[in-house]
């Protein structure tokens, strides 16, 4: 999960499940790997960590799902801050993936994603940490059935998030999502408004014998000029800066997130279940963050 390209190494974290996804923070670790694909753990069986971020001080911005709070960690594992734990006086439920923007500011999602018999906030959220430290509720609960994946257009000006799971039986939340990559207008502050659908997935049921409006979209990553990618159990679907589907990338194993990396940032590398997978590609990625 939430591969991160930093002073040329590859970060990732190394998530743990068991068959019923139960996950195992002492059995998961964060990963870096080089180009030519030798890695370590630089950090093992202290959290359950998902979405990584690379930040202007060299550092990571990292998502300590089972820990509910976003962390500040040193390309050698070592956490020196915490970045967010709470909202309103009460624990964060499980920080999923994030995004940093030209600011400093960071957009994260918590689809509640954890063991937890209870949980902390009301529902599945959107969340903005601002530069200054405040943390802002962007996406009401339950407002998305799953929100998972997020990223910002290389203007800094919209944001993207997607659906994982909706209309499902064993899924108690329904929403008008669907199967629908979603755009905001962000503005001054860092809320967002002017939300539409975007792009539309493919569904689960286009792949399995699974109904429901499910897509299992999860990270995503976006190119210089705007194409975005999405990790779905269908691929890696592509669209353009319009939302128009451009194309598919299909893998041996269900890939989870992307991103770009290497030192022209024309690599895509994308993280699966069980392997990385590395691509070259003609466009040039695009990082948030100065």
């Amino acid at each position: 999960e939430g591969p991160c390209w930093l002073d040329g190494k590859l970060y990732f974290s190394n998530m743990y499940f068991e068959a019923d996804w139960t996950g195992d923070p002492g059995k998961s670790s964060i990963v870096e790997m080089d180009a030519d694909g030798d890695y370590h753990y630089i950090s093992a069986g202290k959290m359950q960590s998902n979405g990584l971020a690379a930040l202007d001080n060299g550092n990571m911005a990292v998502c300590d799902m089972f820990g509910h709070r976003i962390v500040e960690m040193t390309p050698g594992g070592k956490i020196v801050g915490i970045l967010a734990e709470s909202y309103q006086g009460k624990p964060l439920d499980g920080p999923n993936d994030l995004v940093v923007d030209a600011q400093g500011g960071i957009y994260f999602t918590d689809p509640q994603f954890t063991p937890d018999s209870d949980k902390n906030q009301p529902g599945r959220s959107v969340y903005y940490l601002n530069p200054e430290g405040d943390l802002i509720r962007v996406i009401e609960p339950d407002e998305f059935a799953m929100p998972n994946g997020v990223i910002l257009s290389p203007d800094g000006k919209t944001l993207y998030i997607n659906n994982t799971y909706d209309d499902e039986d064993w899924w108690n939340v329904d929403s008008d999502k669907d199967e629908f990559v979603w755009a905001y207008d962000v503005n001054d502050d860092g809320t967002i408004s002017n939300g539409r659908p975007f792009a539309k997935l493919f569904l689960t049921e286009d792949v399995l014998d699974r109904m429901g409006k499910t897509t299992n979209a999860d990270g995503m990553a976006i190119d210089q000029r705007g194409n975005l990618y999405v990790a779905t159990l269908a691929g890696l679907q592509i669209f353009n800066d319009e939302g128009v589907f451009v194309g598919i990338i299909n893998f041996p194993t269900f890939p989870v997130s992307v991103c770009f990396g290497n030192e022209d940032m024309q690599t895509l590398y994308v993280t699966s279940y069980n392997r990385i997978y590395r691509i070259k590609t003609r466009m040039k990625g695009y990082i948030q963050h100065k």
